[in-house]
């Protein structure tokens, strides 16, 4: 249990948090470096402590962009509204990435879910999982779980820097529209493997949960 709050704490959360300073480089490289030049003598004389407040700086951050990503979901959900959520080629382009996006999917486009729910579906599943958790066989399918978290994060951190891009358009148009479109194809790569993730948790809970069930 120790070792899985481990891993998530450094995947999903100090690398996450790290991920956003490496991405924000290209756009504030100049603000960044003269940060650390000014601040060089504190950084080398306390190597433990600057390394101790990076490290929690990360997670504090990761934390952040993982909460941003879990409320820009359910927001834009909720924005939507129901005729557009009932919308399958819509909701396929945007919540493809999310487990719940999936299960919503289904009662949509599969036939054994149609007359089911979503709100069932879900419970469904995720009942399913606590059944796994229980029977202690679930530490091989977090790794899927922590790893689309992570990607989840990645996509978020993608996302905000493409915004930030704007920021340097009066500096250099060309560099601005540069990389808008990297952190676009950084963000469309993010999100086809976190829907690849997804679809690969919820195949194995199925799969774990059918031969708990065959025993």
């Amino acid at each position: 249990m120790d070792l899985k709050f481990t891993l998530r704490d450094i995947l999903v959360y100090v690398f996450t948090g790290l991920s956003f300073f490496i991405f924000v480089l290209p756009i504030e490289f100049e603000t960044i470096n003269c940060f650390i030049l000014e601040h060089s003598s504190f950084f080398s004389g306390n190597e433990f402590l600057t390394s101790g407040l990076a490290i929690g700086g990360c997670y504090i951050l990761g934390y952040l962009m993982q909460s941003i990503d879990v409320m820009k979901y359910y927001f834009c959900r909720k924005r939507l509204g129901e005729k557009a959520n009932k919308n399958l080629s819509l909701n396929k382009i945007l919540w493809a990435d999310r487990i719940s996006g999936l299960l919503y999917i289904e009662t949509i486009e599969v036939k054994d879910y149609k007359d089911t729910t979503y709100q069932k579906h879900r419970e469904d599943f995720w009942e399913r999982v606590t059944k796994i958790q229980v029977a202690e066989k679930y530490s091989q399918i977090d790794y899927w779980y922590v790893l689309k978290d992570f990607t989840n994060g990645l996509e978020t951190v993608s996302l905000i820097m493409f915004f930030w891009s704007i920021r340097i358009w009066s500096e250099s148009v060309t560099k601005c529209i540069c990389l808008m479109g990297m952190y676009a194809l950084i963000y469309i790569a993010f999100y086809i493997k976190s829907s690849v993730l997804s679809e690969q948790f919820i195949s194995a809970v199925r799969v774990t949960d059918k031969l708990l069930s065959n025993k």
